[in-house]
Formats: structure tokens, sequence, C-alpha cells
């Protein structure tokens, strides 16, 4: 019974929560919840809340735009998944490119510091193809699913 464009959070019972009142211009597709209740949220979106965010933004609690996170490097495309590594950094892949600070284009997958910093460790040398999935597996290595259902990446 209530409006909401794109992002909702539904409390236990399953009823909707009205404190949480993000929005965002376009859906999301992946989401990661820090233990501190912030949430990382990406898809193809360019605002949320008003506030120009492309394809990623971290929410506090209640849903506003958390400032603390700013990317550096702007993302232009879809963020189909995501993972947040037990030092706060987040990885995500998906179909997207962006402007890699050495000035070259780099594609599809890419990491990020708990503040929005680019982080070159996740920004590999070549394209690789769109990423459908990231998993953390339980050894805390992580395995990038591209295309069809390649493997294409196993990372430390």
């Amino acid at each position: 019974g209530a409006a909401r464009a794109n992002l909702v959070r539904i409390n236990a019972d399953g009823s909707l929560d009205a404190g949480f009142t993000a929005t965002t211009d376009q859906p999301v597709k992946a989401f990661a919840l820090q233990p501190d209740g912030k949430i990382f949220i990406g898809g193809g979106f360019t605002i949320v809340n008003g506030v120009a965010r492309p394809a990623v933004a971290r929410l506090n609690a209640d849903g506003t735009t958390d400032n603390a996170f700013n990317v550096t490097v702007p993302i232009a495309g879809t963020i189909n998944s995501m993972v947040l590594l037990p030092n706060g950094r987040l990885v995500v892949g998906g179909s997207f490119s962006f402007l890699s600070a050495l000035g070259t284009i780099r594609r599809n997958l890419t990491g990020f510091a708990s503040t929005g910093g680019h982080i070159a460790a996740y920004n590999p040398q070549e394209n690789i193809p769109p990423v459908k999935t990231i998993v953390e597996q339980p050894n805390k290595r992580l395995l990038v699913i591209v295309g069809d259902s390649e493997l294409r990446r196993l990372f430390n």
C-alpha cells in the first residue's frame, strides 16, 4: 500500500519497514550488508535518494545516503554482484566500464575501499567478459563467474 522506487526493506514479519525510504532511479541488482547495518547497493542506477551515485552507493541503516562513501572512478553500466570482504573492501562485478587512474578503460570487475576509493588490485589488466556472480568461498577466496557460468578468476 506504499509507493517505493526500486528499493524496499521488509521487516521479519513480512511487513513494510516504513522507516526505510531509500529510492533509486533504476533497479537495484546487488547488495551487501555491513556489520554496522550500513548497506552497499549496486545496479544500473545513476541517482540514489536524489544524489548522483552511478551504479554503486552505500546507505545508512535508515536508507539515507552515506556520503562518507564516494566512488572515485565513475562507473558507466550495471553492477550485477558484490561481495563485502572481512577487511571492509567491496568487490563489484557486472557489465560496466570505468577509466582507471592510469587512463586505461577497464571493464566489469573492480574493488573499492570503505570510503569509495578505487583499489587497483581488483582492476584486471585485461578486460574480462561481463560478470554474473561473485561468490566468497569458505577459504575466503573469491570465485568470479562470467558469461554463461564460466569460471574466470579466483582471488585471494
